[in-house]
């Protein structure tokens, strides 16, 4: 028994620009996956919220949840979560209402850290038979652009900045509650558009760490880009890193400003040794493209979708 979750930029998806888009290609990257979150989803876009899915069929359920941007955003950025709820669906809270896909916007930061430029999104998938089995998904798009007065070089520490707080505080603490309903632990992935590249892509910088290493008190360690640098530590790191989180996903995953070459690894997953131990295989962009990049990208999305495949036996 194995899920297929994936994560997708639809680079700006909205009513105007679905008129632009290939519905029919969209809806058909999405039936390779159980649960599939996109991001650059944007509000108002009701109408492209029905036409997905009435190509994908009553198989399918969907959310959009609000990604509350805090710069002069006036896209009304978002995520939406899909999945084949003949295989999940929401579980519900202890008054019997379903837990449905929302954002998270309260979350622990400290004195070297600002709150995310976008919330993430966050979803609880219960497996339709199995009630003790739940993945849990927490969607991001990391900042990118940079900000009026900031260097290249901050612009960069920001978003480094950025994944060590979904990775500390958010992945930890949600990935740490699982006593609300019938499950013994979870299975949590944070997955998105990062806007950082893993160094064994060949994509260049910036880098986000391979391996993420956290204590108990949710208080950032460092990280390592090969799980040898790991584990050649100091023995007191090894010891005080509780949290040892994976980033995967190699592959080159976006298209450059004139659609002739993917050159940027900035869409992944990020997970723990728990739920290290249920994934198949290596984490991968979809070979979907038919024709040139130029016209994928015209139709689609600058971005391909990625995929990690979850094995319960």
């Amino acid at each position: 028994m194995s899920f297929k979750i994936g994560s997708f930029n639809v680079r700006n998806l909205s009513d105007n620009s679905s008129k632009a888009r290939d519905l029919d290609k969209i809806a058909n990257m999405i039936r390779k996956f159980d649960i599939i979150v996109l991001q650059e989803a944007l509000s108002g876009f009701q109408t492209f919220e029905a036409s997905l899915g009435g190509r994908l069929g009553n198989r399918w359920d969907m959310a959009w949840v609000d990604a509350k941007s805090e710069s002069n955003d006036s896209r009304g950025e978002g995520y939406l979560f899909i999945w084949r709820k003949d295989k999940f669906k929401c579980p519900k809270d202890k008054k019997g209402e379903d837990i449905k896909p929302c954002t998270i916007e309260n979350y622990h930061i400290n004195e070297f850290e600002k709150k995310l430029a976008r919330a993430p999104g966050y979803g609880r998938f219960q497996h339709v038979y199995i009630s003790n089995l739940e993945i849990r998904l927490i969607t991001t798009h990391i900042i990118f652009s940079k900000q009026a007065g900031v260097s290249e070089e901050g612009a960069i520490s920001l978003r480094k900045k950025e994944f060590e707080v979904l990775a500390r505080s958010i992945y930890t603490s949600i990935n740490d509650k699982h006593d609300d309903i019938d499950c013994k632990v979870p299975y949590t992935i944070l997955l998105g558009d990062y806007n950082l590249n893993l160094k064994e892509s060949g994509a260049g910088l910036p880098y986000v760490f391979e391996i993420t290493l956290i204590d108990k008190n949710k208080k950032f360690l460092g990280g390592y880009e090969t799980i040898n640098k790991y584990e050649m530590l100091a023995g007191d790191l090894k010891r005080r890193a509780v949290y040892k989180l994976h980033t995967v996903q190699t592959d080159k995953t976006t298209i450059n400003t004139d659609g002739k070459e993917l050159v940027s690894n900035y869409d992944h997953f990020t997970y723990d040794e728990h739920t290290e131990r249920v994934v198949k295989g290596r984490a991968h962009s979809l070979n979907i493209i038919k024709a040139d990049l130029g016209k994928y990208k015209e139709e689609v999305s600058d971005h391909i979708p990625v995929m990690v495949e979850l094995d319960f036996g």
